[in-house]
């Protein structure tokens, strides 16, 4: 067996091994989701665009500093988009440029932020609900079978860089992982 495959299944012993879960919920569009143009430029739209448009139309007000200036990506969506699928949108666009859309210090707001150190800007991830695709979150695995040395460096190599983090607890079989809601559930 290669060291990759040795790895992929050491990854998925540990997760199915875990006591943590998080339930899956089918996602839904609403029935009455209004269509939002969005007819964007060949060579990209600048990620403040993004946010702005996000802020109108869901009215959620984000706030952001001069390091989103300049920072385009290309969007290459249907020309009318669900209202509800803006969020996730933007989610992936601040993703590609090590970005992250986190909730500020402002209860209803949030910030786009570096994803440099997801710990730093992670939430817990709550029993029982699916965060939202695109947000950093932190979540506990007791392992009951495996090394948590090992499984660290089994782990590592599957998560986002930069950004993504790992930590054994010391003297517990408990490790620690910081990453994108995403990254977390597609290898649970």
């Amino acid at each position: 067996m290669s060291c990759r495959a040795a790895s992929s299944v050491l990854l998925l012993s540990v997760i199915c091994y875990s006591n943590a879960s998080l339930a899956q919920v089918p996602a839904t569009q609403p029935a009455a989701d209004a269509l939002v143009t969005m007819d964007f430029p060949a060579d990209g739209v600048e990620l403040r665009v993004l946010a702005d448009i996000v802020t109108k139309r869901l009215k959620i007000p984000i706030i952001y500093d001069d390091t989103i200036n300049n920072k385009r990506v290309i969007v290459h969506v249907p020309k009318d988009v669900p209202e509800s699928a803006l969020l996730g949108i933007l989610q992936s666009a601040l993703r590609m440029k090590q970005m992250v859309l986190v909730d500020a210090e402002q209860p209803g707001w949030k910030q786009i932020v570096s994803a440099q150190n997801l710990a730093a800007v992670a939430k817990p991830a709550a029993p029982g609900k699916t965060p939202e695709p695109g947000t950093a979150v932190t979540q506990i695995f007791n392992l009951k079978h495996a090394d948590p040395a090992r499984a660290v460096e089994a782990i590592k190599p599957f998560l986002s860089q930069p950004g993504g983090n790992i930590q054994p607890v010391p003297g517990q079989k408990t490790i620690i992982i910081s990453d994108y809601s995403s990254v977390i559930q597609r290898h649970k």
